[in-house]
């Protein structure tokens, strides 16, 4: 993902920015009962109400995050769509979804911006 576009949508991500989200609310540590519940309590933030959640999925299988939630997923699901190769419909749904609320002609040097790299050409 084009690193100008990475720093401006990090800082409108919900868990970085409104409510009282505490960090370790997308780290839930074990399977139990209580680990579960925190898991689809983070699911929500992300789901219900983050309004960069295309850029936050894109970059979440891109940089290969493999703890936590992440994207509204949680790391077991990412695994499995990975192991199906699902997670590629899913990275070009939502890259084109990117493409439209991004622009080429936003991108600050003049080049296309690529949504995939920081090369700042496609």
């Amino acid at each position: 993902m084009n690193e100008l576009l990475m720093k401006q949508w990090r800082s409108q991500a919900e868990c970085r920015t409104n409510g009282p989200h505490d960090p370790d609310l997308f780290f839930p540590v074990g399977n139990s009962k209580p680990a579960l519940l925190q898991t689809e309590q983070a699911k929500a933030v992300c789901n219900n109400i983050c309004p960069v959640l295309s850029e936050c999925i894109v970059w979440t299988f891109e940089s290969e995050q493999d703890t936590g939630v992440s994207g509204g997923m949680s790391a077991g699901e990412r695994r499995t769509l990975k192991q199906r190769h699902e997670h590629l419909a899913i990275l070009a749904t939502h890259t084109a979804l990117l493409a439209e609320k991004y622009p080429e002609s936003e991108a600050p040097d003049g080049n296309r911006a690529s949504i995939h790299n920081g090369s700042g050409r496609s």
